[in-house]
């Protein structure tokens, strides 16, 4: 899942196809050494989302020094490289020796949410932290039926990040298809893994606070769990220190409300629901900030009568885009 536009997901692709031919056989630790080195060398180049990076920096941690901002932030980008190499070295020889380098702590979450599910399915809920796309191959590579939510942009970046999760045991659905898809799968008695750390369009969103901001969050997870009765798990995989160690964190459920029949009251409940995933997801990020992907135009979409809190990009099609998401 990303927000990137259209014409940025041609060009990833591009790039990522070399990268995967050129990459995949290497030894792991030169390949993360490079990845962190072409995070290092984009912060300091001002590539593209730097700014982005820095405003949601500034907005999280008021309270902390420029200096201390911008240590996280080329800590951030240096471990997004980290995580681009992994998922490159997944396409060749190493790796099984990149999954057996995950523990998993807190499984028997995860078992005691299967049995008191009606199905035996659940959500698992996560973010863009530490090595996310290794995260879920470790999950499938445990024997779990993992369902995955894909936000399609189309182009050939789509194509080769479906496959990838697809190759790694993943079934793969749509977020445009999601509500269906999730449901089947619940029923089925899989689990459904989504990122649930993005930017919501209005109309897929409610305001909740994250990071000290009112963020637009997508509520469709919160609202298909209550109804369905089944459990929300949030996981989070941690990168040991500049390794390819990892740590799978499962944690407890999140406890959520039913929504009651009045609207206005259910409305409420929806904004505290998604609140509480906001509140877990939080606590993560803020405990280990590197570890998060702090280029996302997270809170893109504001309140009503709110300006925006990114600069903006110019160019009349970037114009046009953003007179479009502001209605929606």
């Amino acid at each position: 899942m990303s927000d990137r536009t259209p014409s940025e997901a041609g060009e990833g692709a591009w790039l990522a196809r070399a990268a995967i031919r050129l990459g995949r056989e290497r030894d792991p630790e030169t390949a993360l050494r490079v990845g962190a080195a072409l995070g290092r060398g984009w912060v300091r180049a001002g590539g593209p989302r730097v700014r982005e990076a820095k405003v949601n920096l500034e907005l999280a941690f008021p309270e902390r020094t420029p200096a201390a901002r911008a240590a996280i932030l080329l800590a951030s980008f240096e471990n997004l490289g980290r995580s681009f190499a992994e998922v490159v070295l997944m396409h060749g020889r190493h790796r099984q020796q990149l999954i057996d380098r995950v523990s998993v702590e807190g499984l028997q979450y995860l078992e005691e949410a299967r049995a008191q599910s009606p199905h035996g399915g659940a959500f698992i809920l996560t973010g863009h932290f530490g090595s996310w796309e290794l995260g879920g191959a470790v999950f499938a590579s445990h024997g779990y039926p993992i369902t995955s939510v894909h936000r399609s942009r189309g182009g050939g970046l789509d194509a080769l990040a479906k496959a990838w999760r697809e190759a790694s045991g993943q079934e793969v659905v749509a977020l445009g298809e999601a509500g269906l898809g999730a449901l089947r799968a619940v029923r089925r008695g899989r689990l459904v893994l989504m990122l649930v750390d993005q930017n919501a369009r209005r109309r897929e969103g409610v305001f909740a606070p994250f990071l000290g901001v009112s963020a637009s969050t997508r509520f469709g997870p919160a609202r298909l769990a209550v109804r369905l009765g089944v459990p929300v798990i949030p996981a989070f995989i941690h990168r040991v220190g500049s390794s390819a160690d990892h740590v799978g964190r499962i944690l407890p459920p999140i406890p959520l409300r039913s929504e009651p029949k009045d609207p206005e009251e259910a409305a409420h409940v929806l904004g505290e629901n998604v609140g509480r995933i906001n509140q877990v997801l939080e606590g993560v990020v803020r405990k280990e900030p590197e570890q998060w992907v702090w280029a996302h135009r997270r809170f893109r979409t504001r309140p009503s009568g709110e300006p925006s809190l990114y600069p903006e990009r110019g160019g009349a099609l970037r114009r046009f885009r953003r007179w479009v998401r502001a209605r929606g």
